[in-house]
């Protein structure tokens, strides 16, 4: 108190010397404003937004049906995901993959409580999958998928619509346990001190039976309310981390209708947001749209049918791995598991559906070279190539994925797509990152500190990039590449190409590696060492309008393989270093000027 005093007397003194000083020299009075500021702040954890898949599967008998199972006998068996937040501006994004098992034999009815069950003789219907590890289970794939076709054989599952759901009880959202009514069970048992949900299957007899029809279509239309206890996340419990809790007082819902669904394959995919379910080649379904807070997805499954009976006792079952994530969380939860991270079909789907317009820029450290095309491995057509441009970090002044984004934003907004066999070799840190990206208007960038290295095979780098009008590569150091074939093939819209900087001196094949660059008319090589290359087919075919190729410090002495080199070519003027050259060319391309030049 004593400070705060001794400042206050301060400031008032300072205040009375100024007031006296301007009397004295103006003549006039003027008061004087103390300008008076304050911060407060508060700092918590952010809870994820909440969703909970669910499972409404019809009870068939005791024991799971066994007794009421026949050829083309069908069982309602609704799957879809609800958000149950009811705050504003929640949305959660959600995916869903359903693996199957099935297996035949004495003993195969058995579950893992009854006896007998570790000594069953069973043959599982795929080889190597066992019933007790999810993942080996198979995941049910669109198209012609062997494994998948097997169950196809023996169940048929009907999709899409809508149903009256009861919201879910379980309003914790960290918990993983879904949502289940009838016969369905949750595989992931949770673990520690959550309680299981209180929805959970139960006896069909006796005074704690759940009602048989839980898992009917048609249940909650019957019964518009519900009352149970509530699970919740409480921070206060484990020592102030938090844990899960259930409520004493029980709560009561009402019924509501989920979304209409239907499926759409990707390659039928229309780029638009909407309430549809969207499969991916790799059996990953994803709800083409933000789930908005006490909003539930339309039906993915509805209905599963035997339509093939299995001659001896049989287990089958369906396994659903759900993720769900709010948009900045999309990044650790789907691609957490590098062998499940999103195809980039998919990426461009999540990219519409959380309407990112300038997507995070990804980390591209890869192996040992480029092939088959670095568009490719994007989720752009190689016709939709405008141009491309290496850049280095270092000259750029851009030091990481951050900086890399506000550098280069002003041009639109970025895509990005994982570029595989692209490592940055130019400095002694081989893990350098690399970066591929590009701007709406499809100009591609490839950047990495002092350039970027390719090793092995640049193989279809640029093939078919037909309305690439530019190609600036100066910068990716090629000292370590053998292989150029059809590096520019069909590069038809580029006009001149100076490759005059690339180190060619491992490189033995450069087939193709031109053909087709029909509105090429300047080419410059002048800096290239081709003492390693053996094969030159077709290299310079349909190149139309070519008019000069600088050739100056190329040699062709290990050369047996030049098929056509210069088919269809109508250049005018080639200039090399020496006779030897020369001689090498002359009948391969009559037509030219070739002219020697140092």
């Amino acid at each position: 108190m004593t400070h705060g005093n001794r400042f206050s007397r301060k400031i008032a003194t300072i205040i009375t010397v100024l007031l006296v000083t301007a009397l004295l020299l103006t003549g006039t009075f003027a008061w004087q404003s103390i300008s008076q500021q304050a911060v407060n702040q508060a700092i918590g954890k952010a809870a994820p937004a909440g969703g909970r898949l669910h499972d409404d599967f019809q009870v068939m008998g005791d024991n799971y049906g066994e007794s009421n199972w026949r050829k083309d006998v069908s069982a309602n068996k609704d799957v879809y995901v609800e958000n149950f937040e009811n705050q504003e501006g929640r949305d959660i994004f959600v995916r869903l993959k359903l693996y199957e098992y099935m297996e035949s034999g004495p003993g195969a009815g058995l579950h893992p409580t009854d006896s007998g069950f570790a000594t069953r003789s069973v043959e599982s219907l795929i080889p190597g999958a066992k019933r007790e590890d999810v993942s080996t289970w198979s995941p049910r794939l669109p198209g012609d998928d062997a494994n998948s076709n097997l169950f196809r054989e023996h169940w048929n599952w009907g999709m899409g619509g809508q149903k009256e759901y009861m919201p879910t009880f379980n309003k914790d959202p960290f918990s993983k346990e879904s949502d289940v009514k009838g016969d369905a069970i949750d595989p992931q048992m949770m673990t520690g001190s959550e309680v299981p949900n209180t929805t959970k299957r139960k006896p069909t007899t006796g005074s704690n039976a759940y009602p048989a029809e839980a898992g009917l279509h048609d249940y909650f239309e019957q019964n518009q309310t519900h009352e149970a206890t509530v699970k919740y996340w409480d921070w206060t419990l484990n020592s102030g981390d938090g844990d899960h809790a259930i409520t004493l007082e029980k709560a009561t819902h009402t019924a509501r209708e989920t979304l209409f669904a239907t499926i759409v394959g990707m390659a039928d995919w229309d780029g638009t947001s909407g309430n549809y379910w969207v499969v991916d080649d790799d059996g990953w379904f994803y709800w083409a749209a933000p789930l908005a807070p006490e909003t539930a997805t339309g039906l993915l499954l509805n209905e599963i049918t035997l339509i093939k009976v299995p001659t001896q006792d049989w287990y089958y079952g369906i396994y659903i791995d759900a993720q769900m994530a709010t948009a900045d969380e999309i990044h650790p939860a789907f691609y957490g598991d590098p062998a499940e991270v999103p195809s980039f079909e998919a990426k461009d789907l999540l990219n519409v559906i959380t309407n990112t317009t300038a997507p995070a820029i990804m980390r591209y450290v890869a192996g040992t070279a480029f092939s088959e095309s670095m568009f490719m491995e994007t989720n752009v057509r190689n016709d939709a190539v405008i141009s491309f441009e290496v850049l280095d970090l270092n000259l750029n002044r851009i030091r990481s994925e951050a900086a890399l984004i506000d550098a280069y934003n002003s041009t639109g907004g970025f895509r990005e797509a994982q570029l595989l066999g692209a490592k940055d070799l130019t400095h002694t840190d081989s893990e350098s990152k690399v970066f591929l990206f590009w701007d709406e208007d499809y100009n591609f960038y490839l950047a990495g500190n002092g350039g970027v290295h390719a090793t092995g095979s640049i193989l279809r780098m640029f093939q078919s990039t037909s309305n690439m009008i530019s190609a600036k590569v100066a910068l990716l150091d090629t000292s370590q590449v053998t292989d150029m074939q059809n590096v520019f093939l069909g590069a038809s819209s580029l006009t001149t190409l100076d490759l005059s900087g690339w180190d060619t001196s491992q490189v033995i094949n450069m087939r193709y590696m031109f053909s087709g660059t029909r509105s090429l008319t300047i080419l410059n090589l002048s800096g290239w060492d081709t003492g390693c290359l053996t094969d030159t087919s077709y290299m310079f075919m349909n190149t139309n309008a070519l008019t000069t190729i600088d050739f100056r410090n190329a040699t062709f002495d290990k050369v047996i393989k030049s098929d056509s080199m210069f088919e269809d070519s109508r250049v005018k003027t080639i200039m090399v270093g020496n006779q030897a050259a020369a001689d090498f060319l002359a009948p391969l391309v009559p037509i030219a000027d070739i002219v020697i030049s140092n």
